[in-house]
């Protein structure tokens, strides 16, 4: 979302109502925004480098592979 919409502080004050924030915590009560949580735009957070650890992605991998070999498998099978 655009930085300027009123769309994005909507949106962040139903998080907050759903996150169980109080009225005076997500500034209800006063301003609009006066006392609200600080937020950062998805440009400014840290970098990340994208990838899972790669024992995760082996088991991702063997896993899925074993799934479809199985359902082929057992699909060819039963026909």
């Amino acid at each position: 979302m655009r930085e300027g919409m009123k769309a994005r502080r909507a949106v962040g004050r139903a998080f907050d109502i759903l996150a169980g924030a109080t009225d005076e915590a997500i500034g209800l009560a006063g301003s609009a925004m006066g006392a609200a949580i600080d937020r950062q735009a998805y440009t400014e957070l840290p970098e990340r480098d994208g990838k899972w650890p790669r024992q995760f992605r082996l088991v991702f991998v063997a896993g899925s592979a074993v799934m479809v070999w199985s359902l082929v498998y057992f699909g060819l099978k039963y026909i």
